[in-house]
């Protein structure tokens, strides 16, 4: 069994996930981003892995407890 729960491009911007919910701290603008996955049948399903796109930092990837893989743009908290 793997988790990856924290990721991090620089000191600036990291991202936690703690069950379903997503936290990206954003140090140079000073926000902290929450956000969660969508109910599937009246249940969220725990989140095991983050990581940050390596190609555009908007974009965050979730992986399940359940095989999903979601990507996020962190910053509209919306799946893409």
């Amino acid at each position: 069994y793997y988790l990856h729960l924290i990721d991090a491009v620089d000191e600036n911007l990291i991202s936690v996930v703690l069950e379903d919910i997503v936290y990206v701290f954003n140090k140079e603008a000073g926000s902290l981003v929450k956000f969660g996955q969508p109910l599937k049948n009246g249940r969220s399903d725990e989140s095991t892995s983050i990581a940050f796109s390596k190609a555009d930092n908007s974009l965050v990837s979730v992986g399940t407890g359940r095989g999903a893989l979601q990507l996020w743009d962190w910053q509209q908290r919306k799946i893409v």
